[in-house]
């Protein structure tokens, strides 16, 4: 896909506020309690202030259940959860004001199709696979429908970033090519969305 630069980055850039995931590992093992912090800001992968949260869950094939135990530290919140069936776990918060959703993947033991679970939040990436598995295409839904000609943005752990705009199908691609974490986000009217993965 075609990068695109200059005023479509200036436009993301105006974002008020990023909330993303950040959990401790992308890779774990069933049974193993987790750690995320959810981050808000545009300086990823730190928070710039602490969100206020209306949910948060966890999503696996077999069931969804609550994030556990809100902690608090600076700039940020701290959420744990037990990590309960193999596959990708889908991480989810909701922001209080209901404008801005984060999601993350996280692969217990071994990746499966639940990395493309659809949450029906107002906006949503949803991956065509693993991005694990080193496929880096996704849709983007506004209402559950394909939001086209949508800018994207994808950072990486290491600074770097590039842009894109989605197709008539919603369908946007990104080309990854070192191993790492990232987040992927787009603004949509007064919505926001993020997905954070890593690659190996």
């Amino acid at each position: 896909m075609k990068l695109l630069l200059g005023w479509q980055l200036a436009a993301l850039q105006l974002l008020a506020g990023d909330l993303y995931l950040l959990p401790d590992s992308f890779l774990a093992a069933v049974g193993e309690r987790l750690l995320v912090r959810v981050q808000d800001g545009r300086n990823f992968p730190h928070s710039e202030r602490e969100p206020v949260l209306a949910d948060s869950a966890i999503y696996t094939t077999k069931a969804a259940y609550n994030l556990l135990s809100p902690q608090h530290e600076l700039n940020a919140l701290i959420l744990q959860g037990n990590l309960k069936d193999r596959g990708t776990a889908v991480l989810a918060v909701e922001s209080k004001d209901h404008r801005n959703f984060a999601k993350a993947l996280v692969v217990v033991e071994a990746p499966d199709q639940n990395s493309m679970r659809q949450l029906g939040t107002a906006l949503e990436f949803v991956p065509d696979s693993n991005p694990l598995l080193g496929d880096n295409s996704f849709h983007l839904l506004h209402r559950r429908m394909p939001l086209s000609g949508c800018v994207f943005e994808l950072l990486a752990v290491s600074g770097s970033a590039v842009s894109g705009k989605t197709n008539v199908e919603g369908k946007g691609t990104v080309r990854i090519t070192k191993p790492g974490r990232y987040l992927l986000r787009a603004l949509h009217e007064d919505l926001s969305t993020s997905l954070t993965f890593e690659v190996r």
